[in-house]
């Protein structure tokens, strides 16, 4: 589809560091980010004027037990809603190659493309929220001195996630 020319578009900044033999390198997809939520809203598929902030991922709401619990307030959705689960859940598939910390909760949504639930929907559209308030930026410092890449990691809590193992694979 036409979607995947935006994907590949990382956005990639240069910006000078604390001193002036120093440069930092940022990468992010912010309009990769605006533009779907954009499109998603097109669709129908997100309200962006009533979407709250979600800073964090409560994962209880990504069991699939409760995604496909079969309660009245949880019903199966209709062929249309359906269309808007499967555009939101691949939207958001094109960022989980840089964002490990939706991969799981984009899982258990996507297991609803087929018969989803009333919370498929509203779980994807809490997910899409949260990619939206939660931008991800990784930076590496480039000292001009001293040449070698020291990576700064995340601007979020994903770096302290990292193993001694992986920091060492980044620098």
């Amino acid at each position: 589809t036409g979607e995947t020319a935006v994907f590949v578009t990382n956005e990639l900044k240069v910006v000078q560091g604390s001193s002036e033999t120093e440069y930092v390198l940022e990468l992010t997809q912010n309009m990769y980010i605006d533009a779907t939520m954009t499109k998603l809203q097109k669709k129908g598929a997100l309200d962006l004027d009533v979407l709250k902030p979600c800073k964090v991922l409560d994962p209880k709401v990504f069991v699939h037990a409760h995604l496909c619990e079969d309660v009245s307030e949880n019903r199966l959705l209709a062929q249309s809603e359906l269309t808007l689960l499967r555009s939101v859940v691949n939207s958001l598939g094109y960022l989980s190659a840089s964002r490990p910390d939706i991969l799981s909760a984009l899982g258990a949504v996507a297991r609803g493309q087929a018969s989803g639930r009333t919370r498929h929907l509203e779980s994807a559209r809490t997910l899409a929220s949260f990619v939206k308030t939660n931008r991800r930026k990784f930076r590496l410092s480039i000292n001009v001195d001293t040449g070698p890449i020291v990576p700064i990691g995340f601007e979020t809590m994903f770096d302290a996630n990292l193993t001694a193992d992986q920091h060492a694979r980044m620098g």
